[in-house]
């Protein structure tokens, strides 16, 4: 059972994406590492989130190591975030003429 894993990567990618696309009204794209610290917080979040869901570690938490279709859904399910903030953004000039 490797919902709880799932859950917690999800969870943790989704407010790293979310972070990283509503910092400015730029792009996602454009300068995307521009702010070092906010770079480096998100890598420690992964980081963090891959130890504990990947490793041993996660049998602490009561976590079960995800297979290939646990970590498609926990990657692809976030992704929704950045694309919908950036959608909104690309139109929020129209809208605003």
């Amino acid at each position: 059972d490797f919902a709880p894993s799932s859950a917690l990567t999800a969870f943790m990618l989704t407010m790293v994406f979310y972070m990283l696309s509503s910092r400015s009204e730029e792009l996602f794209y454009k300068r995307l590492f521009h702010n070092r610290f906010l770079s480096a917080i998100s890598g420690i979040c992964v980081f963090a989130v891959l130890v504990v869901t990947a490793t041993p570690i996660g049998a602490i938490f009561g976590l079960n190591p995800m297979g290939v279709t646990g970590w498609l859904t926990s990657i692809m399910l976030p992704l929704i975030i950045p694309v919908i903030f950036e959608c909104l953004k690309l139109i929020k000039p129209l809208i605003n003429k």
